[in-house]
């Protein structure tokens, strides 16, 4: 039976023998490498205390950065050819991404640019990326005009989203009213090409649904908060599956205060979450729980909902569930770090109420 550490010691084995045939053939198979770089991911989240070597100088997380760093250099020398479609480029630079590294993503994605010069793909995932790496700002804006000057017709939805979110990113550096203004009026321009583009396909949900988030969002961004209300509400009384929304106007709905609507809007985003949807699985189940503990702590205007028993015991088990639930679903450091937080408060309430047993902490 094999072990952890056989599991590991196999994936390195994979690792070298990439960086030799890379190092050899002076080619990158970026298919063969993305595969390699995936279980180099996963075997690091399945040791998460794995030590690089036997004496513990690096952890096995930081010996994976080290890694991914040593094969993106490869991407970085124009001597090595690369082999793969706009997708493995794209896929590849999410992975690397997704471990907090944009700057070896932005490096992928730029070779992959220089290959594809019209690749919309690549060229929305650099903007959206890019604004991470401060000194890639001016490449972002460059690559933002090249997407600018192609055809609607080949944008997609990251096309539309990365670009809006470029723009919202933008308003920080003008110096002018006209120059903001001029700024809204193009993020709202695109969002509204982006809801016509996708307004008719039926079975495009999830882009109409981020499509009108993003539209709203360009009004919250310019502090039209009502219009960014009107505009989320129209599409969740439009559409059925709307989880991006849902959760927009649930974040919206909490730090007002109003809980009981939050927590509706959250158990619709949780309804219609798919597996590959834009929303993380496990933080609608931790707002709902949050939305849940203020009403459980009599806040004034649900104050009737915390005050029966039965109602009480209810929302306890409600919230233990949801957590249960965030928990098996987040690897975000602080979103687990709140998850405990609320059970430890939880668990003194359940001690401070006389009505409730203790199999309700969860």
């Amino acid at each position: 039976m094999s072990t952890s550490k056989d599991t590991t010691a196999l994936v390195l084995l994979e690792y070298d023998a990439i960086l030799g045939m890379i190092e050899e053939e002076k080619r990158i198979n970026i298919s063969l490498v993305a595969k390699v770089i995936q279980k180099l991911i996963t075997d690091t989240k399945n040791n998460p205390f794995a030590q690089e070597d036997e004496e513990g100088n690096a952890t096995y997380k930081s010996s994976l950065r080290r890694k991914l760093k040593t094969i993106v250099a490869f991407f970085d020398n124009r001597s090595i050819s690369c082999e793969g479609t706009n997708d493995d480029f794209h896929n590849l630079a999410v992975d690397i991404a997704r471990q907090e590294m944009h700057y070896e993503a932005c490096i992928i994605l730029e070779r992959g640019i220089s290959i594809r010069p019209s690749a919309v793909d690549l060229l929305s995932d650099y903007i959206l990326y890019g604004r991470n790496v401060p000194e890639n700002r001016e490449r972002c804006k460059q690559y933002f005009n090249i997407l600018m000057d192609l055809p609607r017709s080949k944008w997609n939805w990251r096309a539309y989203s990365f670009s809006i979110n470029h723009l919202l990113e933008e308003r920080y550096y003008v110096s002018s009213l006209e120059e903001e203004e001029k700024i809204k009026e193009e993020a709202i321009n695109i969002a509204k090409a982006f809801i016509k583009q996708y307004n008719d396909k039926r079975s495009d949900h999830e882009y109409i649904d981020r499509a009108y988030s993003d539209l709203a969002s360009v009004y919250s961004a310019f502090g039209d908060y009502k219009k960014e209300n009107m505009i989320l509400k129209t599409c969740v009384s439009r559409y059925s599956r709307v989880p991006i929304t849902s959760m927009h106007l649930a974040e919206l709905e909490y730090s007002s205060g109003n809980y009981a609507e939050a927590t509706q809007y959250l158990s619709n985003c949780i309804g219609t979450i798919g597996p590959q949807a834009s929303v993380n699985q496990g933080y609608p189940f931790l707002l709902r729980a949050h939305s849940n503990a203020s009403i459980l702590f009599n806040n004034e205007k649900h104050k009737e909902l915390g005050e029966s028993p039965d109602t009480r015991n209810n929302l306890i088990m409600s919230i233990n569930r949801d957590l249960d639930t965030a928990e098996d679903l987040i690897d975000n450091e602080t979103y687990l770090t709140s998850i405990k937080i609320l059970r430890t408060i939880i668990e003194k309430q359940c001690v401070m109420d006389d009505t409730l047993a203790e199999d309700n902490w969860g």
